[in-house]
């Protein structure tokens, strides 16, 4: 199982990077990190009629499931660290810290 998820990951970075490779022309990357770097308001991340409760207990599978997916979270953000390290493109350091990000939530 862990093969299994280590595979995909790392296909979705040698995806990411095969693509990354290939735009040759990337413009207004500081203006792009920037708005991407600010604090999203709750009225722009909640779609209308969004009905969202966060109130409630969480049932065993629940916190089961979620502990995986930070784990996952967590495994992604160092395969991007590492790519990062590796290739030095600030793509993967940018993903890296959105994995951070997701790990933290």
């Amino acid at each position: 199982m862990k093969t299994r998820k280590i595979t995909a990951i790392l296909a979705i970075a040698a995806t990411t990077l095969f693509f990354a490779s290939c735009n040759e022309g990337v413009t207004n990357v500081e203006e792009s990190l920037e708005l991407a770097g600010q604090e999203k308001s709750f009225e722009s991340t909640t779609a209308p009629g969004d009905s969202c409760d966060f109130s409630g207990t969480l049932t065993e599978d629940e916190i089961k499931g979620l502990l995986e997916m930070r784990e996952e979270e967590k495994l992604a953000r160092d395969v991007y660290k590492k790519l990062y390290e590796v290739h030095n493109m600030v793509i993967f350091n940018n993903i890296s810290k959105s994995e951070n990000a997701h790990t933290s939530a």
